[in-house]
């Protein structure tokens, strides 16, 4: 039986080690030790990517959602959820390749393989779990950037954020706020459209905000944003970038009358050139009659 919990992931503490993704790979190949691993094939890959967040890194994995969008979408039925808010699991002899589910997750959280065969996503080592361990990438992180907690360990505000808000069933990520730079924003709509919390607010053609009180941050706005609009920033710093409101310029006050235009002197119009009077034309006959005439003199010498 697997004891629900939610995996935290302080963005903060992230040195991009990636430490996390080499264990996973080893927690998910047949052999389970490093030197057996790199000599099997395929090679096992992991579940966890790391990738910059801003002015610093995180590890991104399954968020193992509450109402997860990928489990529909998958033609061969090969993605599952736990009847008691378990993690997704995938069946990797079920899914044939068909990357429908990795279209679907706006978290970038499943990943296709190298063979491009099959698709890869983060279980929460399922299999620890039921053994009574922590997933392997809580366990390997030197720097605790990555901490596992049990139902039971968590705290009234974590259980109420891990009940009460999609995209964050058993993974939440903390110390990052994202907000959104107008300048950049082209309010193209990808943002919200991938959000599943609904925190991005904005209409057409208007440069638009996340919502703070219902963001989840999940990273799914700003890892789809094609124009990097939305920024990820520090909590301590939040509100000195993302609170500062751009000051509006306006344009200075007339001193009095404006003067009357000077007026401008014509231009001298250029005299007409010469026309030359036409050469008369001279016709065919004519022409004929002077060669005649010319050959004649030409043999008279």
């Amino acid at each position: 039986m697997v004891q629900p919990g939610m995996l935290f992931v302080d963005t903060k503490r992230c040195i991009a080690c990636k430490r996390c993704m080499t264990e996973c790979a080893i927690a998910h190949s047949k052999s389970g030790e490093l030197a057996a691993a790199m000599q099997e094939t395929p090679r096992p890959e992991p579940r966890v990517w790391v990738k910059e967040l801003g002015a610093f890194s995180a590890p991104y994995q399954c968020r193992h959602c509450d109402t997860p969008p990928c489990v529909p979408a998958c033609p061969n039925a090969a993605l599952s959820k736990d009847a008691e808010r378990g993690p997704v699991v995938l069946s990797e002899a079920a899914c044939a390749g068909a990357a429908k589910c990795v279209k679907k997750c706006p978290f970038l959280g499943i990943q296709m393989s190298l063979t491009g065969d099959k698709a890869v996503k983060c279980d929460l080592c399922i299999t620890r779990l039921e053994a009574g361990g922590i997933p392997a990438c809580a366990e390997a992180c030197p720097t605790d950037a990555i901490v596992y907690k049990r139902f039971e360990e968590l705290t009234d505000a974590e259980k109420a954020f891990r009940s009460g808000r999609p995209g964050a069933a058993l993974v939440r990520r903390t110390n990052v706020r994202y907000w959104v730079d107008a300048a950049k924003c082209i309010a193209c709509r990808k943002c919200a459209m991938v959000c599943p919390a609904e925190a991005i607010e904005g209409e057409k053609k208007v440069a638009h905000k996340v919502i703070q009180a219902k963001c989840v941050t999940c990273g799914a706005c700003f890892l789809n944003c094609p124009k990097d609009a939305i920024l990820a920033l520090d909590p301590e710093k939040f509100d000195e970038v993302a609170q500062c409101e751009p000051l509006s310029v306006e344009p200075p006050a007339a001193a009095g009358p404006a003067p009357a235009p000077e007026p401008v002197a014509p231009e001298p119009t250029p005299e007409p050139a010469p026309v030359e009077p036409p050469k008369p034309t001279i016709s065919k006959r004519q022409r004929r009659i002077e060669r005649k005439i010319k050959r004649k003199a030409k043999k008279a010498k």
